[in-house]
């Protein structure tokens, strides 16, 4: 077993009280051993919600084209192999996608897992401009805490595109 057990988080607004809220802290678990029934076990899945060649078109050819049905069919997949094993994750849903499949966002919930936001279009934060950034943040946020029913707090940068000199 590992001594310290460590977890990066991205909050963007405050959790209920009984959990932890830290915005891009490293959280330090004690030392295992002052455990003696065993080992703390942190088990973390997560999903990025998109379709990459929708992504790639864009990035690559500079042509934009909408979420295809792929996305839908990809995340149902998961859903299916999580449900099987009783497993929840945090999918972390475009807004873009969120707009074109709104039952999905639904679905996600719906199986109890939690939603959190991959930004409205995927574009990267470290090359947009703070107003734009905040503006992309509402969007996303507005269209899944409507489809999702649920507080959604979790964001994921695109393409790991948060960096210290953003």
């Amino acid at each position: 077993c590992p001594k310290k057990f460590y977890f990066v988080c991205q909050i963007i607004a405050p959790q209920a009280a009984s959990t932890v809220s830290l915005k891009n802290w490293f959280l330090t678990w004690g030392d295992t051993d002052n455990f003696r029934l065993g080992c703390l076990v942190l088990n973390m899945l997560s999903v990025d919600v998109e379709d990459y060649y929708q992504l790639l078109s864009r990035n690559r050819l500079g042509v934009e084209i909408p979420p295809t049905h792929h996305v839908v069919e990809n995340t149902l997949q998961i859903l299916h192999i999580l449900q099987g094993s009783n497993t929840r994750a945090t999918f972390f849903v475009l807004g873009t996608v969120a707009e074109h499949f709104p039952e999905l966002v639904e679905e996600i919930a719906n199986a109890g897992h939690e939603v959190g936001t991959h930004g409205y279009s995927h574009r990267y934060i470290n090359q947009m401009s703070p107003q734009e950034f905040s503006a992309e943040l509402s969007l996303s946020l507005s269209i899944l805490r409507d489809l999702a029913r649920q507080g959604v707090i979790g964001h994921r940068a695109p393409a790991f595109s948060l960096k210290a000199d953003c």
